[in-house]
């Protein structure tokens, strides 16, 4: 049987953590407490990312997290499959092939480009796969590519509409190595304000 081992991702500031800021973009507020990391989003969308040590096979994800304050105002008769804004969206950073050339450079989107320096040597991406949180039901266990790159696919797993305490866990997980975490808090479309605490991040893997 292969090994099955469980990763609890440390929540202090370490050489693993980068916030990555978009150029157009206006950034998170991000306070790394002794437990837990506040994530203030005024308006604004700035990734944390966690790169591991090595690529890991990943079997279950659970996050536990609050939200402070309201969530991301989407307009009315709409869904986040329109308006890229969500209280929190857990993604892993799939392994791909390989670097990319200087040809798949010149059209590749600039997050692509800058992520491939923080992973170890000739990694690459495939696609960042998000478990998220949603406000409207009939999204729930929904699988869709996001509207703004092809790069990311994503699934609501957590019906979140008010302020307390929630979870985002999932074990439909693509059978593809993990090269790290994409953790995001935004509401830069919606001209939002929250807070989100992250209080746990805990990975199985074989």
């Amino acid at each position: 049987m292969p090994f099955l081992g469980v990763l609890i991702v440390p929540l202090e500031q370490n050489n693993h953590w980068h916030q990555y800021q978009f150029k157009s973009i206006k950034p998170n507020t991000v306070k790394f407490l002794p437990n837990s990391i506040d994530i203030h989003v005024d308006q604004s969308s700035s990734p944390l990312l966690y790169i591991f040590d090595k690529p890991l096979r990943v079997t279950q994800l659970q996050v536990k997290a609050v939200l402070k304050g309201q969530t991301p105002q989407i307009p009315a008769g709409k869904t986040e499959k329109e308006f890229d804004d969500f209280t929190l969206r857990v993604g892993l950073i799939l392994k791909g092939k390989g670097r990319l050339n200087w040809a798949q450079r010149i059209a590749a989107p600039k997050w692509v480009i800058d992520m491939e320096k923080l992973l170890p040597q000739n990694a690459g991406i495939d696609k960042v796969y998000f478990f998220t949180t949603c406000q409207n039901q009939q999204l729930i266990n929904q699988t869709y590519f996001n509207y703004t790159s092809k790069k990311f696919k994503q699934t609501c797993v957590k019906l979140l509409k008010s302020e307390g305490e929630f979870k985002i866990e999932s074990s439909t997980i693509p059978h593809k190595e993990v090269l790290g975490l994409w953790i995001g808090s935004n509401g830069d479309h919606t001209q939002s304000k929250f807070q989100v605490e992250l209080k746990e991040i805990l990975i199985n893997h074989n």
